[in-house]
């Protein structure tokens, strides 16, 4: 069962809830699936960390494919065109431990915006990270975490459950 999806030029990406990521490729029709007992993807250590479940799934100005692995302790990943792994990044200085990841949009400035929990709240905010020049490395990475707060983003509420851009590049979110 399909959790979330994207696409790229060449692959149609399927996450799953606990079965990893299906991707299909468009010109030959063959498909690979990348789980845990294939690839770099894991699940929430504290529960079962071979269940990955993708609940984030967003394709780059680059093609690149990021997803996000609900509550891992790696929760965010990327893939570029054709490989057969995925790049495990650790979380963001901005988010805290009790921080975890759950939706991502990727903006046209290729900033990804992850929707954050934690275990006993539905909503803890938003986290906004630019990955840099170089992706597998944090070195360049940059990431503010918005809240609810006044002094800390003034989101409406600390559960962030949509977010767009406009044409104009405005970001909104609901």
């Amino acid at each position: 069962q399909s959790f979330t999806s994207t696409i790229t030029p060449d692959y149609y990406y399927f996450g799953s809830w606990g079965r990893g990521v299906a991707r299909h490729n468009i010109e030959d029709g063959s498909v690979s699936i990348f789980d845990e007992t294939n690839s770099t993807l894991r699940g929430w250590e504290d529960d079962d960390d071979q269940f990955p479940v993708i609940s984030g799934l967003q394709t780059d100005s680059q093609n690149d494919v990021w997803l996000v692995s609900r509550y891992g302790n790696t929760p965010l990943y990327y893939q570029s065109p054709g490989d057969e792994n995925w790049t495990p990044l650790p979380k963001a200085s901005a988010a805290s431990i009790s921080d975890e990841y759950f939706g991502l949009f990727i903006d046209s400035f290729d900033q990804k915006w992850i929707t954050l929990e934690n275990t006993s709240s539905a909503g803890n905010g938003l986290l906004v990270l630019n990955t840099g020049a170089d992706p597998s490395s944090s070195a360049d990475d940059a990431s503010i975490k918005l809240t609810s707060g006044s002094n800390s983003g003034n989101l409406p509420d600390d559960k962030v459950n949509a977010i767009i851009q406009d044409k104009e590049g405005e970001v909104w979110m609901e």
